[in-house]
């Protein structure tokens, strides 16, 4: 019986969600969000919706524009509700090319465009009809502030998804609770005075992998032209269970004055930690910072990113520290098939940050990672290590599908010629490393690097030539 109640429960919330309408363009109509005749003709307007409800929100005709002017937070909107567990209310671009324009939200309010206590809740700037996978949704700079919990508020089993938020000073996001995930959002700062783009505290209430995270998402950064190794970090990401995958963080030259490091993430002691099949650009200072302040790591996994630094000059790509001064330990981290370009000591972990003692890294492996025009060691004493490889700008050219030095753009696949690196690493799929960066299956033994080589690939750069005889026979000349 509770079984057949659980269906019909589950039937009956789905038959009585229903789908709203807001366009503020509209003149006539009853406003009363039934259908695009009779959208509501502002986002306050909303009301008497329920858990598992739809609201679209016109953006005018595809290619145009729709600017709704907030008074506050958009959860702060006098319809606004969250949804229930198994019945997010979604926020959604219209689905029809007469109302999938971008709907810009505008506002002067600085609480952020997410504030405090919401649950159960997508907001998704996502057209899904066809090939257009573009951002709908569009926050300008009166959100000086993508999401704010500040005031305590528990935000979880919420998606925000297709958001750009172009343009702005500071972005902060201040998250409690499981299943929290931004997705295919581009974050752009603007200004040197902040510590950071984008900051996450992720307290969540199950400290296992996967529990939330940013994947696929763009942060732009600036770092100061005049202070070496300087500027706003892409990610500041504390807490546990959180994954990043899939993110391009880029860093961009502007001038202004910033006292702060420039990193792509800056931790300070996580549980169940993924950062993968990540592209880092022109990071100042390091783009995985691994810094124990205030606790140490454990259960962290950081592979398949592919960290480049446009000219070269950097020191280290990836570190790991472990502060023996407070008695941090860090355990059960690996660092695996990742490629860093213009770096002289690519991947490092440190046992002596901070003060000298005894060893603070166990079960800690660092395997299959590349190092381009490296000059330094890759290898710590107190951790497992093998099968990485450094590798010159020269055997760059022939290994991988389009290198030049210093380039930014490069295209790190590899090449029939690449066999010191085909095949060759030590299988983690023991760490649950399984697939490269672009979703592979990785052989047994692996590839070393971000990129599985699965055969068909380039000359490396060779040519053939005089009498070569191959298998079955046969003979080019």
């Amino acid at each position: 019986m509770i079984r057949y109640y659980l269906i019909f429960f589950a039937l009956a919330s789905s038959i009585n969600a229903a789908t709203k309408y807001v366009d503020n363009s509209l003149i006539t109509g009853a406003n009363n969000g039934t259908s695009w005749a009779n959208a509501w003709r502002s986002l306050n307007n909303m009301t008497g919706l329920a858990a598992g409800d739809v609201v679209q929100i016109s953006g005018g005709s595809s290619g145009n524009t729709q600017t709704y002017t907030l008074s506050a937070s958009f959860t702060l909107l006098s319809g606004y509700i969250n949804g229930s567990t198994g019945n997010p209310v979604t926020y959604q671009i219209g689905q029809d090319t007469s109302h999938n324009g971008t709907v810009i939200f505008d506002t002067v309010s600085s609480t952020g465009f997410m504030y405090n206590a919401w649950h159960d809740v997508v907001v998704s700037g996502r057209y899904l009809t066809g090939s257009d996978q573009l951002n709908h949704f569009k926050i300008l700079s009166g959100f000086d502030t993508f999401i704010n919990n500040t005031s305590g508020g528990i935000a979880h089993d919420s998606t925000l998804e297709y958001i750009d938020m172009p343009s702005t000073g500071y972005n902060q996001s201040q998250l409690t609770g499981d299943n929290f995930w931004i997705d295919h959002c581009s974050l752009k700062v603007t200004g040197l005075t902040a510590p950071g783009v984008l900051y996450i505290s992720f307290s969540n209430t199950t400290d296992a992998y996967g529990m939330g995270g940013c994947r696929f998402c763009i942060i732009t950064a600036p770092y100061d032209t005049a202070l070496n190794g300087t500027g706003t970090d892409g990610f500041k990401l504390v807490g546990n269970g959180f994954d990043v995958y899939g993110c391009t963080v880029i860093g961009y030259a502007l001038a202004g004055a910033n006292a702060d490091h420039q990193d792509g993430w800056q931790g300070a002691g996580c549980n169940h930690v993924r950062m993968y099949n990540n592209n880092w650009v022109d990071m100042q200072n390091y783009a995985i910072f691994a810094e124990p302040v205030g606790a140490g790591y454990n259960h962290c996994r950081f592979y398949n990113n592919v960290i480049r630094k446009g000219g070269g000059g950097g020191t280290f790509a990836m570190y790991i520290a472990a502060r023996k001064g407070l008695g941090y330990l860090d355990d059960d981290i690996v660092v695996s098939n990742n490629l860093a370009d213009g770096f002289s000591t690519p991947f490092f972990f440190d046992d002596q940050y901070a003060g000298a003692g005894s060893n603070t890294f166990t079960n800690c492996y660092i395997y299959n990672d590349s190092g381009v025009t490296a000059t330094g060691s890759q290898i710590n004493a107190q951790v497992a290590s093998g099968t990485s490889v450094n590798i010159t700008s020269t055997n760059a050219a022939l290994y991988f599908t389009a290198y030049t030095a210093g380039s930014t753009t490069n295209d790190y696949t590899l090449k029939s010629a690449a066999t010191p690196l085909i095949h060759t690493g030590t299988n983690v799929s023991s760490f649950g490393i399984n697939t490269d960066f672009n979703g592979v299956s990785y052989a047994n033994p692996p590839s070393i690097g971000p990129y599985e080589f699965s055969g068909g690939g380039g000359t490396g750069g060779s040519s053939l030539s005089g009498n070569i005889r191959l298998t079955g026979g046969i003979t080019i000349k």
